[in-house]
């Protein structure tokens, strides 16, 4: 709509919370979208927690599960913390630099944009910025170090410091930074860079469009709706 074209680089076969098939109508025809494997930890540490294989893992925090402290979470959330910095897509960051760095130079583009979490993903953008020096828009859903689970995690000093440092790398190198809410902003804002921008979430107009087939009926209630998690 803006003149944009987007060449969309996911994980191919990645774990997901949740998933909605019927969002791909959406995707206009002729994107094109690049798939490379990723390597995640979730079928290991089902298999370590007794988890079935179908089941689904929240990414973010892997303990879910409050009720059950048996100490195979307890090791597993340990190693979330400490050893998967800063998430559990961090093995895919390595192979997905090396692919688009070649990819990059047979196909040239304007600029980069990466979205998280997975933070992972702003650590990519950050290595492509350095090799390529394209304009770099990082693009936060959600807090990184700040985030609500953070006080739950069992992090060592080591790995708080570490998170924290590759977070100002981001904000640092990015040469634009956008968040969803104005606290957001805050959090987010370094002294000497450019400032951050806020775009909240939407939603999309064609599914309220009024010519629909359903249209939306309205009545005189007012009725609040949250569209998330309630952590």
């Amino acid at each position: 709509d803006f003149g944009f074209e987007p060449i969309v680089y996911t994980a191919d076969q990645a774990e997901y919370p949740v998933l909605d098939p019927s969002l791909a109508k959406d995707i206009p025809e002729g994107i094109k979208i690049i798939k490379t494997p990723v390597w995640e930890p979730y079928q290991l540490y089902k298999a370590f927690t007794g988890q079935k294989k179908e089941e689904r893992v929240v990414s973010g925090f892997l303990q879910e599960k409050k009720g059950k402290t048996n100490w195979t979470r307890k090791v597993s959330l340990w190693l979330r913390a400490n050893v998967f910095i800063p998430d559990a897509r961090c093995f895919w960051i390595r192979p997905s630099v090396r692919f688009l760095k070649q990819w990059l130079k047979e196909n040239p583009v304007d600029l980069l944009v990466s979205t998280g979490p997975p933070h992972s993903m702003h650590l990519i953008g950050l290595a492509l910025k350095k090799h390529s020096g394209l304009p770099w828009l990082a693009d936060f859903r959600d807090p990184w170090t700040n985030i609500d689970f953070a006080s739950d995690l069992p992090m060592t000093k080591w790995a708080k410091h570490r998170n924290a440092m590759l977070e100002k790398r981001v904000l640092k190198h990015a040469d634009c930074v956008t968040v969803v809410s104005d606290l957001m902003r805050e959090e987010f804002t370094l002294a000497g860079r450019a400032p951050v921008q806020v775009i909240t979430n939407g939603f999309d107009p064609d599914d309220f469009a009024l010519n629909s087939a359903n249209p939306i009926q309205t009545n005189d209630k007012f009725t609040l709706v949250h569209t998330g998690s309630m952590n």
